[in-house]
């Protein structure tokens, strides 16, 4: 599974892996809305609960994130500029 943070525009999901992708940046939630599986409006110190709780229905196969079901995958996830891999 991946968890995507992305600050300006949606990415493509992995047909094989489940791609969350969320967003803090209010101007991008805007223009995006319906493509982010969580948008995080809380303070940053409570965001650990709302994404581990989707991590959870994600990897129990209860929560399919969006480009998922949406069918608009790729097999090649961009790291971005300052993107890592662990």
């Amino acid at each position: 599974m991946i968890l995507a943070h992305t600050s300006d525009h949606p990415m493509s999901g992995h047909p094989l892996i489940p791609v969350l992708q969320v967003t803090s940046n209010p101007r991008v939630n805007a223009d995006y809305e319906p493509d982010f599986d969580a948008v995080l409006t809380q303070p940053s110190a409570l965001w650990i609960e709302e994404l581990l709780g989707l991590v959870v229905e994600t990897l129990a196969r209860r929560y399919v994130p969006r480009f998922s079901a949406s069918g608009d995958t790729q097999f090649q996830i961009t790291r971005g500029l300052l993107g890592v891999s662990l």
